[in-house]
C-alpha cells in the first residue's frame, strides 16, 4: 500500500479494444475494479509526483508519465523509467501470460497477484524492493530538486549500449545475456523481468482474475478469498481487473518469496572486487564525549549504522561513548526506512546520548505545507544545531545526494550571519578541522 497517491496508467496493445479508462488516480487506500475483454493484452504503470496547474489542465508527473497533458494516457505508454504490469490474456493455449518488467527501468513497487486460475507457474509476479534506494548512482533519477531518488533507469536507456539493450550484435537471446545492472535488479526483484530476453519471471494461469499492488509488502500475494463470484478481490492502492466471461470464485495463489542477493549465491572463498569511496571522509571521532550529527538520505545510512553500533551495541576496551549522537535520515516513503528498529533500542538504551529524526518527503510536511526533506527537518532544529556547531568537539557527517548540501548551506547562512560570521568561510575552517565531513552522489 502506497502512502501516496498514485496515477496508474494504461496502455491496450494494438489492434485490441481499450479499456474502460486509460489512466486515473488512486489515493492512500484506495482500490478500483476494471473489467477487461476476452483476449486484452496490454499494459499497466504507476505515475507519481504527479500534479496539474490550476485550470485542471497541463497534467504531468516527475515518473511514469505519458505526455499527453491529461490524466488519460489515450493511447501513450510511460516514458521511462517505470514499472510495468504486462498482460495477454487467453493466448497460447487458452492460458493468461503476465510479468512485471523492469526492462525500461524502475519507478515505483509493483505486485501481479492472480487469484483463482490453475497452473504450474501460476503465482505472483513484481519487485517489492525499493530500487530506489538500491539504484546505482549512475542510474539514478532525481526530483526537480536533487534531494529525493525517484526513479531506476535500466542500463539500456542510461548508456545506450547494444550489450545493454539487446541490440545489434547482441540482438538474440544467445547472444544477449545477463549483465551487472541486470543482475543488481534481478536480485532484489527476483520475480520481475531485468533485461529485454528475460523470460524466467513471465507467469501463466488459466481462468483468473488479478489484483495489481502498489507498493505491496512481502504478504500482499497472501490475499484471503471473499465470497463474490462476480469480482476479484481487491487490494488498497490497486487496479484489479477481471475477464468478464469467467465467474468461478477465486482462490489466490500465495507468493512463494525466495532470498536472493549477488552476495548470497557466491561461495566461500571466492574473491569480490569492492569499489568506492576512498579517503577519511567517514571516520568516527575519536573523542568518547564528542557530539556527532550524521546527516542521511536513502542508503547514505550505511557508515553511520556503523558509527551508532559503535557507540551504542558493542563492547569495547578503550572506548565508551558518552557524548551525543544526532541522527537526521531522510527518505521518500516510511516503507523506506531501514534500521529503524534498531534505532529504537538505541534510543531505549541511552536516551541522554541518541536522538533521532526521520524526513518522510512523501507523506509528512512542515507548518508552511512544505515536503519534509532533511533540511526541512534541520530548520526546525537549527538555533539548536547552531549553537552545537560553534563547539569545537562537534563532528558533522553528511552521506547521501547531493541535492541536500544547498538546502542546509541555506539554512546556516542566515543563522552564521546573526553572530556576523560568514557561513560558507566557518564550514571551510570546520572542514579543515576535520568537523564537517561530507560524502554525496
Amino acid at each position: 500500500m502506497c502512502e501516496y497517491t498514485v496515477w496508474p496508467g494504461i496502455l491496450s496493445n494494438a489492434g485490441v479494444a481499450a479499456l474502460s479508462t486509460t489512466g486515473f488516480a488512486l489515493q492512500k487506500d484506495e482500490s478500483k475494479t476494471i473489467t477487461a475483454p476476452t483476449s486484452w493484452g496490454g499494459r499497466f504503470w504507476g505515475r507519481t509526483l504527479c500534479s496539474q496547474d490550476s485550470t485542471g489542465s497541463n497534467f504531468s508527473c516527475v515518473t511514469g508519465d505519458c505526455g499527453t497533458g491529461k490524466m488519460e494516457c489515450s493511447g501513450r505508454t510511460a516514458m521511462p523509467p517505470a514499472t510495468l504490469a504486462e498482460f495477454t490474456l487467453d493466448g497460447y493455449g487458452g492460458m493468461d501470460f503476465f510479468d512485471v518488467s523492469l526492462v525500461d527501468g524502475y519507478n515505483i513497487p509493483m505486485l501481479v497477484v492472480p487469484q483463482g486460475g490453475t497452473g504450474q507457474n501460476c503465482t505472483s509476479a513484481g519487485c517489492v524492493s525499493d530500487l530506489n534506494v538500491l539504484c546505482p548512482s549512475e542510474l539514478k533519477v532525481t526530483s526537480t530538486d536533487g534531494v529525493e531518488n525517484v526513479a531506476c533507469k535500466s542500463a539500456c536507456e542510461a548508456f545506450n549500449q547494444p550489450q545493454y539493450c539487446c541490440s545489434g550484435a547482441y540482438g538474440t537471446p544467445d547472444t544477449c545475456k545477463p549483465f551487472m545492472y541486470s543482475q543488481i535488479f534481478k536480485s532484489a526483484c527476483p520475480h520481475a523481468s531485468s533485461y529485454a530476453y528475460d523470460k524466467t519471471s513471465t507467469f501463466t494461469c488459466a481462468s483468473a482474475d488479478y489484483t495489481i499492488a502498489f507498493c505491496p509488502t512481502h504478504n500482499t500475494g497472501q490475499i484471503h478469498s471473499q465470497a463474490n463470484t462476480q469480482a476479484p478481490t481487491t487490494t488498497t492502492s490497486s487496479p484489479s481487473i477481471t475477464d468478464k466471461e469467467k465467474n468461478s470464485p477465486r482462490v489466490p495463489t500465495p507468493v512463494n518469496w525466495s532470498s536472493l542477493g549477488v552476495l548470497g549465491d557466491l561461495k566461500p572463498v571466492t574473491d569480490v572486487k569492492i569499489t568506492g569511496p576512498i579517503g577519511k571522509e567517514m571516520l568516527m571521532p575519536k573523542d568518547p564525549n564528542a557530539t556527532v550529527i550524521m546527516l542521511a538520505t536513502g542508503t547514505g545510512i550505511a557508515p553511520f549504522r556503523s558509527f551508532l553500533w559503535k557507540m551504542f551495541f558493542e563492547k569495547h576496551e578503550s572506548y565508551k561513548f558518552n557524548g551525543l549522537a544526532w541522527l537526521f535520515l531522510g527518505v521518500p516513503t516510511s516503507s523506506s526506512l531501514l534500521y529503524k528498529d534498531e534505532f529504537g533500542k538505541m534510543k531505549e538504551k541511552a536516551p541522554e546520548n541518541f536522538r533521532v529524526d526521520y524526513a518522510v518527503s512523501r507523506e509528512q510536511k512542515n507548518d508552511k505545507g512544505e515536503k519534509m526533506y532533511i533540511q526541512t527537518r534541520m530548520a526546525q532544529y537549527a538555533e539548536e544545531l547552531w549553537e552545537l556547531l560553534k563547539k569545537d568537539n562537534t563532528y558533522v557527517y553528511m552521506c547521501g545526494l547531493k541535492g541536500m548540501e544547498k538546502g542546509i548551506d541555506d539554512i546556516m547562512v542566515s543563522l552564521a550571519a546573526k553572530d556576523g560570521i560568514d557561513w560558507l568561510e566557518y564550514r571551510r575552517q570546520l572542514k579543515k578541522a576535520e568537523q564537517w565531513n561530507v560524502e554525496v552522489y
